[in-house]
């Protein structure tokens, strides 16, 4: 069992709630021994921008396709697949025939600490507050000439000099990812990113902020700033209709204008090293 959702130690999660209905269906013990001996199930990690359903052109690519497809989605074509099988138990599965990028590791943790902090750390540290200053989506808060310089000073300054990671294997992944925030193709709404932020923000940019903080004897400011962007945002009322309501201005409207002026970092954000 491969699982693909983006939790901690997933395999092992699967197979605890998987094991829990033998149980429930009182089926004979020996059918759960034989579940727990035969069925290896393996962390992973997913690592894929998938947007969702293409709204804005499902009409030009049902016509293209000649007929109507309600469960299509867009998907950026990058796209990779960590597995953690440190007994190659999972060789049998010819994966990379069917031309999946899938790579095997004892470990994935390592993996999953450096794209969540950098990926979706980004994605909801910064989002928010670029959705609160009117801005739509994942491509226009890099191309902003304020919400992108924000975003690599976040990543250079704060986050990545505290992952546990080669320098040139971070910085890599982290230039890697803002080009593919940059894919014109992929319209990756900044409202979708701000569903449940809360409990995204304490698991993708509060390790950082701590660290950052336990390093350095003072609060990270970009950090900081998407902390009181996100207070900001909730406070303010915001139900999140993308289509029909534009965010609030009342408590967020100047939310740019501190970017840009109060936070010396982000009009001239360091460039992350190649």
């Amino acid at each position: 069992m491969l699982p693909s959702e983006l939790n901690a130690s997933n395999g092992e999660l699967l197979k605890e709630v998987v094991l829990r209905h033998p149980a429930d269906w009182s089926l004979p013990p020996e059918f759960t021994q034989w579940l727990d001996d035969s069925t290896p199930f393996f962390n992973t990690l997913v690592d894929r921008v998938v947007p969702g359903y293409p709204t804005e052109n499902a009409d030009e690519h049902q016509a293209r396709l000649g007929y109507r497809d309600r469960l299509m989605v867009t998907g950026e074509l990058f796209h990779s697949w960590l597995v953690e099988d440190p007994e190659g138990k999972s060789t049998g599965l010819p994966l990379e025939r069917a031309e999946l990028s899938v790579k095997r590791f004892a470990d994935v943790g390592p993996y999953r600490e450096l794209k969540v902090c950098i990926l979706n750390g980004v994605h909801t540290a910064i989002g928010v507050a670029a959705l609160a200053a009117s801005l739509q989506s994942v491509r226009e808060m890099v191309e902003d000439d304020v919400f992108g310089p924000l975003s690599r000073n976040m990543l250079s300054e704060e986050v990545l000099p505290y992952r546990d990671a080669p320098d040139e294997e971070k910085h890599a992944y982290a230039n890697q990812v803002l080009v593919r925030f940059a894919n014109p193709a992929i319209r990756h709404y900044l409202y979708d990113i701000s569903l449940n932020s809360i409990a995204k923000l304490s698991v993708r940019a509060l390790p950082s902020l701590l660290a950052f903080y336990e390093n350095r004897g003072h609060p990270p400011p970009v950090l900081c700033f998407a902390l009181a962007a996100l207070i900001a945002f909730y406070t303010a009322g915001y139900s999140g209709d993308r289509a029909n309501e534009s965010p609030p201005r009342a408590s967020s409207a100047g939310l740019k204008k501190i970017a840009s002026q109060g936070l010396p970092s982000s009009r001239s954000a360091s460039p992350l090293p190649s």
